[in-house]
């Protein structure tokens, strides 16, 4: 059975519960709450990151007091402007999307949400490539959804998804990889973060940015070190926007073969030219 915590239920932040939150989209998980009625529950969202994580449901057309079923909805391009606009009826719906969307965004990032997985394709909460029209109708470039532009803007180091993507087992391994290390950032700077925390922090995490991008970790290491001569004005908030930015570089072959060979060498003198020659030639 999905866990769904009662209070992302109300969407009022306040006791907290046990798990780290992921926000997500209400239809993912089998709620019948689209505009015909109907659901997309998505497997993986249900049956696997519900196992891990505390789900935190929102639907911001039902949450508007939109009703269920009720009409589609199109985003379209006027000028610099988009709008959310009722075909059928012509009601626009620009304005209490927006003011819905920035309030509801302040009240995620007091949930304190680690990660996101956003319904694909739609006006309100699709990420990327969304589809847009003219005011005549004709197709438009495409851009995201109201909502979802409005937690992204809010929230710019949060990991986010859509479910479409999280088909492709790197993907999915990427997404639940910046999740957890969300959550550690968050943990480190919630509290009375020290130089000393942060640069334990930092070691703690080399591996896992070498990974990623030898030349972030590196960055990373002198943003730590120099927090230590006084330069600790904005620091958390710089230096969890550039961790981040490095977790979305994809990891390759070379990077996790470079990694091991760093950790070898901590325990080298230890091997045998044999035992050395074994373990090289696993892991390249």
């Amino acid at each position: 059975m999905t866990r769904v915590s009662e209070q992302a239920r109300t969407g009022r932040a306040g006791e907290s519960d046990d798990g780290i939150r992921v926000g997500v989209s209400m239809c993912l998980l089998g709620e019948r709450v689209r505009y015909d009625g109907g659901h997309k529950r998505h497997r993986y969202v249900t049956e696997v990151l519900a196992r891990y994580f505390h789900l935190v449901p929102i639907c911001p057309e039902v949450e508007l007091g939109m009703g269920i079923p009720r009409e589609t909805l199109r985003l379209v391009r006027d000028g610099d402007e988009i709008r959310m606009l009722a075909p059928h009826s012509g009601t626009d719906h620009t304005r209490a999307m927006k003011r819905y969307a920035a309030a509801r965004a302040r009240e995620i990032a007091r949930l304190d949400v680690r990660g996101y997985v956003f319904k694909s394709g739609s006006p309100s909460c699709g990420t990327e490539r969304v589809r847009t029209y003219t005011p005549v109708g004709t197709p438009a470039r495409s851009t995201s959804g109201l909502f979802a532009t409005a937690v992204m803007e809010r929230l710019p180091s949060l990991p986010v998804e859509e479910e479409g993507r999280l088909g492709d087992a790197r993907l999915r391994e990427s997404f639940v990889e910046k999740i957890f290390a969300y959550d550690r950032l968050r943990r480190l700077f919630a509290g009375r973060w020290s130089v000393r925390s942060l640069q334990r922090f930092q070691a703690d995490e080399t591996s896992l940015l070498m990974a990623h991008s030898p030349k972030a970790q590196r960055q990373l290491s002198r943003m730590a070190a120099a927090a230590a001569d006084g330069g600790r004005a904005g620091l958390a908030e710089k230096y969890q926007q550039h961790f981040m930015t490095a977790l979305a570089r994809p990891v390759t072959h070379h990077g996790h073969f470079s990694v091991l060979q760093h950790l070898m060498r901590s325990f080298e003198r230890s091997l045998t030219a044999d035992e050395k020659a074994e373990i090289v030639e696993a892991i390249a």
